[in-house]
C-alpha cells in the first residue's frame, strides 16, 4: 500500500485542516475545559460537600489548598507558554522570554503557596528554580 499523500490533493487539504483544528484544540481546549470543570465544582470544593463532579475532577484540585483549587490549569498554561506559545518569539529572545515567564511564575507560586503540603511546596519551588 502506498501511504504517500500528494500535497496538492483534496485529501491532503482535508487532512491538513483537521490537523490544524486539533493542534489548536489541545492547547486551548484542555486548559479551558479544566477551568470550566473547576468553576462548576467551586462551591462544593470550598464547602467540602463534594458532588459527583467535584469528585470526578479531584485530580485537578486535591493537591492544592482549597483557596488555590484553580492552580492546575494555571500550571498547565505555564507549560504551554514555555513549550508552544514562545515559538513566535525570535529565537535569540526565546530563552530570555522563557526565563521571564519562569521567574514570574516562581514569584507568584512563592507568594500564593498553592500546595497543601510543605513537601510539595518545597519540591515545586526547587523544580521551578532549577
Amino acid at each position: 500500500d502506498d501511504l504517500s499523500l500528494a500535497c496538492d490533493s483534496d485529501e491532503y487539504s482535508a487532512t491538513r485542516a483537521w490537523a490544524i483544528v486539533f493542534i489548536l484544540l489541545w492547547p486551548i481546549g484542555i486548559p479551558v475545559s479544566y477551568m470550566a470543570l473547576l468553576i462548576a465544582s467551586r462551591s462544593s470544593i470550598k464547602t467540602h460537600e463534594y458532588t459527583r463532579l467535584s469528585q470526578a475532577v479531584a485530580f485537578l484540585w486535591t493537591d492544592y489548598k482549597t483557596e488555590a483549587f484553580y492552580w492546575e490549569p494555571i500550571d498547565l498554561l505555564r507549560r504551554l507558554v514555555l513549550t508552544c506559545l514562545l515559538l513566535p518569539v525570535p529565537e535569540l529572545l526565546r530563552p530570555v522570554a522563557a526565563l521571564i515567564v519562569c521567574v514570574l511564575y516562581l514569584i507568584v507560586r512563592l507568594m500564593l503557596k498553592p500546595h497543601k503540603f510543605a513537601g510539595d511546596r518545597i519540591l515545586s519551588v526547587v523544580l521551578d528554580a532549577s
